[in-house]
């Protein structure tokens, strides 16, 4: 399962990103930018062993920090925030 940033980004709010093709670029003259999403529901029914994969391309002098969080019973209770 593959999710574009315009998918996320139609749940979610951008802060100093933009949208270019299927990802995501820092807005002009921003040095930092943010994207929160809606909870993203696997459409499996299982999901042990399935994990999130995301690609970037970094700049030098650059950095990304990622952080995401489970729930397993439909958004009842979360993990804590992981960082990647």
């Amino acid at each position: 399962i593959q999710l574009p940033a315009t998918e996320l980004a139609s749940s979610g709010q951008l802060d100093g990103l933009q949208i270019v093709g299927a990802g995501l670029i820092l807005s002009p003259g921003r040095s930092e930018g943010s994207i929160t999403t809606e909870p993203v529901t696997s459409p499996l029914a299982f999901t042990a062993d399935i994990v999130p994969l995301w690609q970037a391309h970094i700049p030098a002098g650059s950095s990304l920090r990622l952080e995401t969080r489970l729930s397993t019973d439909g958004g009842q209770s979360w993990s804590d925030w992981l960082e990647k």
